[in-house]
């Protein structure tokens, strides 16, 4: 479960038992199967698009959106243009 509560984002897994037959005999399994729980905090403006688990790995993906009233600016600087004296 994936959700984003107050800037942060929290993910959250519950173990499931396998139910398809290994006849392999492990002596170690590096990756933890347990129950877990995280949370992350967002920079202002993160927005989560979507999450996806590949090969048992959790993808999420986020980015950041700033509203248009906190972008920079350019402002023009104007400029008058000189007068060149002659003087004879």
């Amino acid at each position: 479960e994936i959700e984003t509560v107050g800037g942060n984002l929290n993910i959250t897994g519950k173990h499931t038992e396998e139910t398809v037959e290994d006849q392999t005999h492990w002596i170690y399994r590096g990756i933890r199967k347990a129950d877990f729980q995280l949370s992350f905090s967002l920079p202002e403006h993160a927005k989560v698009n979507n999450a996806k688990l590949e090969q048992g790995l959790l993808l999420v993906e986020i980015y950041q959106e700033i509203p248009e009233s906190e972008k920079p600016k350019k402002i023009a600087i104007e400029s008058k243009p000189k007068a060149i004296e002659h003087k004879s």
